[in-house]
């Protein structure tokens, strides 16, 4: 229909997007915070600074976390490219997740011992 391919259209352009800011530029902004940083912030006199005074704690952690995102972005966008992929070999794309969260297959199978 008019408004599945319009739908798998804008997929695509949405995987585009994605691909080329999370996957292309934000691993130069984790590269950027913790290479070039450097060249602006002086904290070889602090006296908590590890590395050779180059890094402090809080530091280390943000950039930490700015390279965990990373990883998060780079699975999520195998997993938009597997759905893109299905998408343009003339399926649709669907929401795989479950809808119901309090599906416990313990409760199930209990459910229907007592029937």
């Amino acid at each position: 229909s008019l408004w599945q391919t319009a739908a798998d259209v804008w997929l695509v352009v949405f995987a585009v997007t994605f691909l080329v800011t999370r996957c292309g530029m934000y691993p130069y902004i984790v590269w950027s915070a913790a290479v070039e940083a450097l060249e602006f912030v002086d904290n070889s006199n602090d006296p908590r600074a590890y590395f050779g005074g180059r890094y402090l704690f809080d530091e280390m952690i943000a950039i930490g976390l700015l390279g965990v995102l990373a990883v998060l972005q780079f699975f999520w966008a195998y997993l938009l490219l597997k759905v893109v992929w299905k998408a343009v070999q003339g399926g649709h794309a669907e929401d795989n997740r479950s809808d119901d969260e309090d599906d416990d297959p313990a409760e199930d199978t209990a459910a229907r011992k007592k029937d």
